[in-house]
């Protein structure tokens, strides 16, 4: 009920028969006056608001570029200086000196998990493609000595 009684009740408004016509057109002046201050305001802070994108936008590319330009730059350092990329077990890649990298890689032949020798990629499918034409020919002989 308080808050019945806070709130302001509405007021009619002026009646125009007893508004003189200067006063009328005076109020009807006011009101659009306000009505193009805030169209003008509304397009202020609409054309700041593009030139702060735009602003952005050109900053976030100089940006770009400049990320861009920092990993050329870092790639062709490291390939003067004689760093090689290593990945590790997790697929990240480094860019490490030859001493580093060679030290890393002998870890890696020397930590197999089961116990096994480190052998690279190329020698494992070469051993798969010697294993797999042993098995051929194996079953070559046999379907000729079963054919006889």
């Amino acid at each position: 009920m308080d808050a019945l009684q806070m709130t302001p009740v509405p007021q009619p408004p002026p009646s125009p028969a007893s508004d003189e016509p200067e006063e009328r057109r005076a109020r009807i002046r006011a009101e659009l006056e306000a009505e193009h201050q805030a169209r003008l305001a509304r397009f202020r802070s609409r054309s700041e608001r593009a030139r702060e994108e735009k602003h952005a936008v050109s900053a976030s590319r100089e940006r770009k570029t400049e990320e861009d330009l920092r990993q050329a730059e870092r790639l062709r350092f490291f390939k003067e200086q004689g760093y090689k990329e290593y990945v590790d077990s997790n697929g990240r890649r480094e860019w490490l000196p030859p001493e580093e990298y060679n030290w890393r890689m002998r870890r890696r032949k020397q930590r197999d998990t089961k116990g096994r020798e480190y052998t690279p990629a190329i020698l494992k499918r070469r051993q798969e493609l010697v294993l797999y034409g042993i098995a051929a020919l194996l079953a070559i002989l046999v379907g000729l000595v079963l054919a006889r």
